[in-house]
C-alpha cells in the first residue's frame, strides 16, 4: 500500500487505501489491548490526512509509517518466539 501511493504522487486515490488501513488497525490495535499499536497507526492515518494540503511532505508520514511497521515487525517477532 505504501508502494502503491508513493508511486502515485500521493494522490488521495492512491493514499486512502493505506489510510482505511491504518485507521482500521488504529481500531483492532486498541480493542484488542494492543495500544502502542493502535496509537501509532493513528499517527499514520493523521500523517495521511495532513497529505491533502498541496504543500505537505510526506515526511511526517514515512515517518509514522517505518514506526508502525517497526511495531508490528516487533509483535510478530514476540509472537513467533
Amino acid at each position: 500500500l505504501w508502494a502503491a501511493a508513493e508511486a502515485g504522487y500521493w494522490r488521495p486515490d492512491t493514499v486512502a487505501p493505506l489510510k482505511e488501513f491504518a485507521h482500521r488497525l488504529a481500531g483492532s490495535g486498541g480493542s484488542y489491548g494492543f495500544r502502542k499499536l493502535g496509537d501509532t497507526a493513528r499517527e499514520l492515518e493523521l500523517a495521511l490526512d495532513d497529505l491533502h494540503s498541496p504543500s505537505a511532505a510526506p515526511e511526517p508520514a514515512r515517518q509514522s509509517y517505518q514506526a508502525l511497521r517497526a511495531e508490528l515487525e516487533s509483535l510478530a517477532a514476540a509472537a513467533t518466539g
